[in-house]
C-alpha cells in the first residue's frame, strides 16, 4: 500500500471522531439554550406556590392577624388552623386543641385583643388566645349538635353573627361566650351559607342556602330580602368603596355577591343587582370573594370546580384578569396583603395553601439567576468534558496511524518488501543485493562477459577466436 493511500486512510480515520465532536458540541449548544430559554420562561410567567406538605388537609378559611400585618391564619379540614408569615413561611404550622372531626369554616381575629381569634367549625365555637397554640370550645346558646358554616365580626357593636348550617343566625355580645338567636324574617330552620357586615351602613347581609338573600338593619333584630334581580345560591358577599372616575375613592360602597352563575354588584345597598359584565369577568361558580386592605378598588373573586381560577379586578369589577395558573382545587378562600418590602401577596385555599407570587423563585430574582447560572455552568463543564474525550480519540487515532506507518516503512527497509526505486535510481536485483549494485540495464551489463584475450573470473584465458 502506498504512502499517500495510507495517509489518506488515516486522515479519514481521524476524521471521524471530529465530527462526533462537532455533532454532540452543536447539540448540547442547542440543549442548553433550550434549558435557559425554558428557565426565563418560567421566571417570566411563575405560577401558584403550594405551601406545606399535602397532608390530606383542604384550606376552607382564611384571615388576616390585625396585630400582625404579615401573620395568616389558615383553617382546615380535620381540626387543623395554620399559622403563617406573608412571604416567608413556606411550610405554615399546625395549632393543637381542636377536634379532629372538625372542619374550620371560617376564622375571625378579635381586633381588640391580641392573640383572641374566634373559629367557626363543624363542631361548633372554638376559641384561641394565644395565637392558635391552643383551642378550647366557647359557645353557650349555640345548636350543640349544628356546624356552624361562616362568622363575622361588627366592629361598630362589637358584636360577633355566626351563621349555623340548620338553624339560621345566631348573636353574641360577650365575645363568643353566650349566643343568642336572631331569627325573625328569616325562613325557619334554613342554613346559612354567606355573612356580610357592611360597617359604613351598619348593615348585615345573610345568603340563605340555595334561597334568596337577606338583610338586617337593626343588628339582626329583623331580616327583609334584599335580592332583586339576583340569583339564588348566593355563596360569597364582599363591600368595596366606590370608586370614582378618576380611580380615587367616591360616595358609598358596592356590593358584591358570587352566585352560580358569576358575580352580581349593587350600588343602592342591596335592593336590585345587576351581572357583572366586563372584560374577563369570571364565569360559572363563584365561591370566595375578597377585597384587598392597601389597594383600594382590587378585588378578587375564586370560581368553583375540580380546577379553581382566581381573578383580579384592579377597578371594583369593571376589568378583570386570571392572576396565575397553577390551581387544581376549587378556591374556598382568599386573602391579600402587603409584605414589609411592599410586594402585594394574594393568599388562597385551593387543597393546600397557594400563594401568588412564589416565595421561594422571586419571580426571576436572584434565586432564579443562580439557578441558571448552575445550569449553564454544569452543561459547559459537560461541553469541555466531552470535547477532551474525543479530542483524546482524535489522538489515539493519529497516534496508531503514525505507528503503523512506521512500522511498514521498516519493513521495506529490512527487505520484507523491497522498494520500488533504489536511492541513486536503479531498480535492484530480486536477490536484494540493494539499489547499489546495477541492474540488468546498466552500462556495467554490457561488460559482464570478458572480451577475447581477457582472463575471466575464474583466471583462465578467453582464447581469440581462430
Amino acid at each position: 500500500m502506498s504512502r499517500s493511500r495510507e495517509v489518506a486512510i488515516a486522515g479519514r480515520v481521524a476524521g471521524m471522531p471530529r465530527t462526533a465532536t462537532a455533532v454532540a458540541l452543536v447539540g448540547l449548544v442547542a440543549l442548553a439554550l433550550a434549558i435557559l430559554v425554558g428557565c426565563g420562561a418560567a421566571s417570566q410567567t411563575p405560577q401558584w406556590q403550594l405551601l406545606g406538605q399535602a397532608d390530606g388537609h383542604t384550606i376552607l378559611s382564611l384571615a388576616r392577624d390585625p396585630f400582625n400585618t404579615q401573620g395568616i391564619y389558615a383553617g382546615a379540614t380535620g381540626g387543623v388552623v395554620y399559622r403563617a408569615i406573608a412571604g416567608k413561611t413556606l411550610t405554615p404550622q399546625p395549632g393543637a386543641g381542636l377536634p379532629a372531626n372538625a372542619d374550620v369554616t371560617a376564622l375571625v381575629p378579635d381586633p381588640r385583643t391580641s392573640g383572641l381569634v374566634y373559629a367557626a367549625t363543624t363542631r361548633g365555637l372554638y376559641v384561641t388566645t394565644d395565637n392558635g397554640d391552643t383551642w378550647r370550645a366557647r359557645g353557650s346558646g349555640l345548636p350543640p349538635a349544628d356546624a356552624l358554616t361562616t362568622l363575622v365580626f361588627a366592629p361598630k357593636l362589637t358584636a360577633l353573627f355566626a351563621g349555623d348550617a340548620a338553624h339560621g343566625v345566631y348573636r353574641s355580645l360577650d365575645a363568643g361566650n353566650t349566643w343568642t338567636a336572631v331569627p325573625q324574617g328569616l325562613p325557619a330552620n334554613v342554613g346559612i351559607d354567606a355573612l356580610l357586615w357592611q360597617e359604613s351602613a351598619g348593615r348585615l347581609f345573610a345568603a340563605v342556602h340555595g334561597g334568596a338573600l337577606y338583610a338586617s338593619s337593626d343588628d339582626g333584630q329583623h331580616w327583609v330580602r334584599s335580592d332583586t334581580s339576583l340569583p339564588s345560591g348566593v355563596q360569597a358577599l364582599a363591600a368595596l368603596p366606590r370608586l370614582g372616575s378618576g380611580g380615587s375613592g367616591g360616595s358609598g360602597e358596592t356590593l358584591y355577591a358570587g352566585t352560580s352563575a358569576g358575580i352580581y354588584t349593587s350600588v343602592d345597598g342591596g335592593a336590585r343587582w345587576s351581572a357583572v359584565a366586563g372584560p374577563g369577568a369570571p364565569r360559572g361558580g363563584i365561591l370566595a370573594l375578597a377585597v384587598s386592605a392597601d389597594l383600594p378598588g382590587a378585588l378578587y373573586a375564586g370560581t368553583s370546580g375540580a380546577s379553581g381560577t382566581v381573578y383580579r379586578s384592579a377597578d371594583g369589577g369593571r376589568a378583570w384578569q386570571v392572576i396565575a395558573p397553577g390551581l387544581s382545587h376549587a378556591i374556598t378562600s382568599i386573602l391579600t396583603l402587603k409584605t414589609t418590602d411592599g410586594r402585594e401577596m394574594v393568599y388562597t385555599g385551593a387543597g393546600q395553601l397557594a400563594v401568588y407570587p412564589p416565595i421561594s423563585t422571586d419571580q426571576g430574582g436572584p434565586v432564579t439567576l443562580l439557578v441558571d447560572g448552575l445550569v449553564l455552568g454544569l452543561l459547559l463543564v459537560l461541553v469541555v468534558y466531552i470535547w477532551w474525550k474525543q479530542r483524546q480519540r482524535v489522538l489515539d487515532f493519529e497516534r496508531e496511524a503514525a505507528r503503523r506507518a512506521a512500522g511498514k516503512r521498516a519493513e521495506r527497509l529490512d527487505g520484507g518488501i523491497p522498494p520500488i526505486m533504489g536511492s541513486n535510481g536503479y531498480r535492484p536485483l530480486p536477490n536484494g543485493r540493494g539499489p547499489d549494485f546495477p541492474g540488468p540495464r546498466s552500462p556495467g551489463a554490457r561488460r559482464s562477459r570478458p572480451r577475447r584475450g581477457e582472463r575471466g573470473g575464474d583466471g583462465d584465458a578467453n582464447p581469440p577466436r581462430p
